[in-house]
């Protein structure tokens, strides 16, 4: 069972579960259907890129991520192919105008870790405050934009909905860039770096923008349940925040739990829906 886990974590199957429930929820709060094809592809494209990032940091990474992929790296390589090729294939079957908005996003997301020959050759990275949005604009392009641009009539609307989904994940990644502040070099510039001890403060912040925002949508008959189910989400993510230098130590605690909140606030939807 607990070799079962870590395939589950160290794959990243969790995160791209993690992924398609975001995506769930947005199609739920803007009333669209879900493509099932495009939910496969978020999760291929998902486990793929961050099980290749791995793979290539894998010399690097800290116990016990170092020694899993050391003595695990052929079934970690297979994931990678399997979802890599199940993305492609899905992706030549997209119209034009979804492909293009995927190269725009990917783009950027390829550049964040690009490498040659274990080298990095030019990398996003290295520019400071980029870690900070870079993730956070990529997320909420490929759960809100990428998917919904051409079936939201209202620019405004598409507008926020970005927005709220930017502020959620950028609150979502604090958990584990406080995990990760002793290992992150300085030039990296994360918000855990720049604010140390205040963190707290500009997490608050943070939610307090995307709360805001929530009121937003509600001029847009948008379920109030549904909006109320992502303040939720995010208030668990900032007690997390709080909480996440007395469980630094603990890798599952971003690992899964963390990554859990998405998954679990799609789940609470869904029962909710169903008890009404």
């Amino acid at each position: 069972m607990k070799k079962l886990f870590e395939f589950y974590i160290y794959n990243h199957i969790h995160v791209g579960l993690s992924a398609v429930s975001l995506y769930m929820l947005y199609s739920l709060l803007t009333g669209q259907i879900p493509d099932s094809h495009y939910a496969v592809f978020l999760f291929s494209a998902t486990v793929s890129y961050y099980t290749f990032l791995r793979l290539i940091h894998r010399n690097t990474l800290r116990f016990p991520l170092a020694k899993w992929y050391h003595d695990h790296y052929r079934l970690s390589l297979t994931v990678w192919i399997l979802s890599t090729l199940t993305g492609f294939y899905l992706f030549s079957q997209f119209g034009r105008p979804l492909m293009t908005r995927l190269i725009i996003v990917g783009i950027p997301a390829i550049l964040y870790n690009l490498r040659a020959n274990g080298k990095k050759i030019y990398s996003l990275r290295k520019i400071g405050l980029v870690k900070i949005f870079l993730i956070s604009f990529v997320w909420a392009a490929m759960v809100v934009w990428v998917p919904f641009s051409t079936k939201i009539s209202s620019f405004t609307l598409l507008a926020i909905l970005t927005w709220h989904a930017f502020f959620f994940v950028l609150l979502w990644t604090l958990p584990f860039d406080i995990r990760d502040l002793a290992l992150d070099q300085t030039s990296l510039k994360t918000l855990p770096q720049i604010f140390k001890e205040k963190i707290k403060y500009i997490a608050l912040l943070i939610w307090g923008v995307f709360s805001g925002l929530n009121v937003f949508l509600l001029q847009f008959e948008i379920e109030t349940k549904l909006v109320w189910a992502f303040i939720l989400a995010a208030s668990v993510l900032l007690w997390m925040t709080f909480r996440s230098e007395k469980y630094r130590d603990n890798y599952f605690f971003t690992a899964f739990w963390a990554e859990s909140v998405p998954i679990f606030t799609l789940l609470l939807v869904w029962v909710v829906q169903y008890l009404n």
